[in-house]
């Protein structure tokens, strides 16, 4: 009982995420902490239990904004549950589909854009992920735990590009498609001739053996890459902000009888029996993102620029011809290449990129310079001349007083000119004059 009930949870933390009154919660609560303490049997306290949890399983308590939530841990039981459950969490996910707290999951830090390839995909048919992974039998969903929004594990679209390469391969038998798979995806691959057994194919049909005989001084037993990583990280792929819906699905069985060997024939007399399950509905937007591992390869490695593109080119194929998730071959989870969307994301990506080089162009210049720099890009000199001679920044001053002195030397001798007719601009030449006096800098 124990393992079913947090006693150890607090009921007001508890009343927070399923019902407006503590007193609901907290009554709940205390009764099962009554019967946990009795001196009564287990199947007994089993069964007192059970109406103290079905209430709280009930539709009464039904604060739980995470659609995560809701479906892993607080999900309601019911004659009905799985349907409205199912329409229960798929609101949840689509309320928070255009979330602006999120925005940070889509905008990655600089430091990480460098190299990094993006393929934005838009769903061709409804996408079932992680059926098997809720409470309520084949009615899960994969839904991140913080941002309430679904997401496929980069580990499955890993394994989708993977397999797109080993397909490839075993169409074409040729070295370059077997090693394409090897410097993307490592070594071994995982298709390897059992150790017991002869194996239901030739030593030349697996694709381990195949590189270890053709390749054996790179992926031989005593080869310099016998055991590699890969050069390629698969990101999880995150729906693109406000451009996904979650819906339900259903599929129904007529003949629950007959499948289930109650029956020798299918007949019409049969009730159906309607499973509702989520999905991601067609036309939601998915970001791919793949970035490289390494900065630097071996001379024996290709580049990484080929790397990057052979993946790009293995997920794409992966992900439109196979498709992801479960119910592929009735429809579900296949990709389309969203062109207007690759285009938005290339000039974005080149966007991050330039900021990430300004960045530490401006990192790697001293506090002088990167003053000079600022000075240089202001609209109005003027008024960024008087800021730094009412200031006390020495660093500005000093980068002032160097670009009067050499590119801004002609904008020195104008103001000189026109000090002679407008006092205010004498004041400006007169302190700038005292600046370089007091400074040491040379300003004539």
């Amino acid at each position: 009982m124990k393992r079913l009930v947090p006693f150890r949870t607090s009921s007001q933390e508890l009343s927070d995420v399923l019902s407006s009154d503590s007193g609901k919660v907290a009554g709940a609560y205390s009764r099962l902490a009554e019967i946990e303490k009795s001196a009564a049997s287990d199947n007994q306290k089993s069964k007192q239990c059970r109406p103290e949890l079905k209430r709280l399983c009930s539709a009464e308590f039904n604060l739980v904004e995470s659609a995560s939530l809701r479906l892993h841990k607080f999900v309601h039981l019911g004659a009905d549950c799985k349907n409205e459950e199912m329409h229960e969490v798929c609101k949840r996910v689509n309320h928070n589909a255009g979330n602006i707290r999120k925005k940070a999951l889509w905008n990655l830090p600089n430091e990480m854009v460098s190299g990094t390839r993006e393929l934005p995909l838009k769903l061709e048919g409804r996408l079932a992920l992680h059926l098997a992974g809720g409470i309520l039998e084949n009615a899960g969903i994969c839904i991140h735990p913080h941002f309430n929004c679904p997401y496929i594990p980069g580990s499955g679209v890993k394994g989708v590009a993977r397999h797109a390469a080993w397909l490839r391969w075993k169409s074409s038998k040729s070295v370059e498609d077997a090693m394409k798979v090897a410097w993307v995806f490592g070594f071994p691959t995982g298709d390897s001739k059992p150790r017991k057994g002869s194996g239901s194919r030739s030593d030349d049909e697996y694709l381990d053996d195949f590189l270890k005989s053709n390749r054996p001084e790179l992926f031989g037993e005593k080869g310099k890459y016998a055991t590699f990583a890969g050069m390629v990280a698969f990101l999880p792929a995150m729906p693109v902000e406000g451009k996904y819906r979650a819906v339900t699905d259903i599929v129904t069985c007529h003949h629950p009888k007959y499948y289930t060997g109650r029956k020798a024939r299918a007949t019409d007399d049969e009730s159906p029996n309607p499973q509702f399950f989520p999905v991601i509905e067609r036309g939601s937007l998915f970001r791919f993102l793949l970035k490289p591992v390494r900065t630097s390869v071996a001379d024996d490695m290709p580049k990484l620029d080929a790397v990057m593109d052979w993946a790009v080119d293995f997920l794409r194929e992966g992900m439109t011809l196979l498709g992801a998730g479960a119910k592929t071959s009735a429809g579900y989870g296949w990709f389309s290449v969203d062109e207007k969307a690759l285009r938005e994301a290339a000039a974005a990506r080149e966007e991050q990129e330039a900021e990430a080089r300004e960045k530490r162009r401006l990192q790697s210049m001293t506090p002088v310079e990167r003053a000079m720099e600022q000075l240089r890009s202001s609209e109005d000199f003027g008024s960024a001349v008087n800021a730094v001679i009412s200031g006390s920044d020495e660093d500005e001053q000093n980068a002032l007083l160097l670009l009067l002195h050499g590119e801004k030397s002609e904008e020195w001798k104008s103001m000189k000119k026109r000090a002679k007719k407008k006092p205010k601009v004498q004041k400006r030449v007169d302190a700038l004059l005292e600046l370089s006096r007091k400074l040491g800098k040379e300003l004539s």
